[in-house]
C-alpha cells in the first residue's frame, strides 16, 4: 500500500499507511444494523473525553504511520463531517471512541439535499417519517406513496 500524507496540524499531518482491513470496535453497540467492525465506506459516531459525538465516513485503517508523535498504527482513517455539515476533514480516530457503525444509506443522503422544501413536500415528509419510510429500504415507496414534488 502507498504511503500517503493525511490533513492538517498534530497527528492529522503525519505520514501513514492506509488500508482496507476491518477494525474491531470495542465500545461500538451492535444491535440493528450497527456494526462491531468498521470497513472503508461505513458511517461511524464517536466522542472522546474531551469532544463531543461526531460523524464521518470510514477510509480505511491506519496500517503503519510514522514516529513523529502517539503511535496511531490501527487507528481509522475517517472523513470527519463538520457540525455545520459545510464542510469536511481527515480525521485518525481511535476505535475505543467509536460508539456506532453502520453502512452507508447513500439513498436517504442524497435524498435530505436534494428535495425541494415546499409547503406540500414538509407535511408529505412528515407524513414520511410518521409512516417509517425515510430510510434507505422504504425510500422510492415512500416518495411515490406521498408523492414528493420535484
Amino acid at each position: 500500500m502507498k504511503r500517503v500524507k493525511i490533513g492538517g496540524p498534530g497527528r492529522q499531518g503525519r505520514q501513514a499507511e492506509i488500508g482496507s482491513s476491518k477494525v474491531y470496535l470495542p465500545n461500538a453497540i451492535s444491535y440493528g444494523y450497527c456494526e462491531r467492525y468498521a470497513r472503508p465506506g461505513m458511517w461511524i459516531s464517536w466522542a472522546s473525553e474531551y469532544e463531543e459525538l461526531s460523524y464521518g465516513r470510514v477510509l480505511g485503517k491506519i496500517e503503519d504511520c510514522d514516529s513523529d508523535g502517539e503511535d496511531c498504527t490501527g487507528y481509522i482513517a475517517v472523513l470527519w463531517l463538520h457540525s455545520g455539515l459545510s464542510c469536511a476533514s481527515v480525521r485518525w480516530i481511535d476505535p475505543k471512541d467509536v460508539k456506532e457503525c453502520r453502512p452507508p444509506s447513500t439513498k436517504l443522503l442524497a435524498f435530505i439535499t436534494s428535495v425541494t422544501i415546499n409547503a406540500h413536500n414538509i407535511n408529505a415528509l412528515d407524513r414520511m417519517a410518521q409512516y417509517g419510510s425515510l430510510s434507505d429500504p422504504y425510500l422510492d415507496e415512500g416518495k411515490a406513496r406521498f408523492e414528493i414534488e420535484d
